[in-house]
């Protein structure tokens, strides 16, 4: 089921991004960021401040041709750092199920 819900949602992004009017997606303030830039390349970046200096330091920026690569990296970088809403949904809906039980 989670596998066919991420293919859903990855499709999703692909029309969204090819649309070229300017779509975005931002996680968690900018967090995670996955953009269209002005040469129609995609791109993908993270980053994390620094709470001592409150410097931006960045993690990673990947560049992509490709709407489907840059979409499936997004996500992968999403599920490894368990960025979104959507983890603790699944948690939420377990803790439910064993309470049912």
């Amino acid at each position: 089921m989670l596998i066919e819900r991420d293919e859903k949602v990855i499709n999703a992004l692909v029309i969204l991004l090819e649309s070229n009017v300017g779509y975005g997606i931002n996680m968690f303030g900018d967090m995670l960021q996955l953009y269209q830039l002005e040469d129609l390349r995609f791109a993908v970046n993270r980053y994390n401040q620094d709470p001592e200096s409150r410097k931006t330091k960045w993690v990673f920026e990947e560049l992509f041709d490709d709407a489907r690569e840059a979409v499936e990296f997004f996500e992968q970088k999403r599920r490894e750092y368990e960025l979104g809403f959507d983890i603790e949904g699944e948690l939420l809906r377990q803790d439910k199920m064993n309470q049912n039980r």
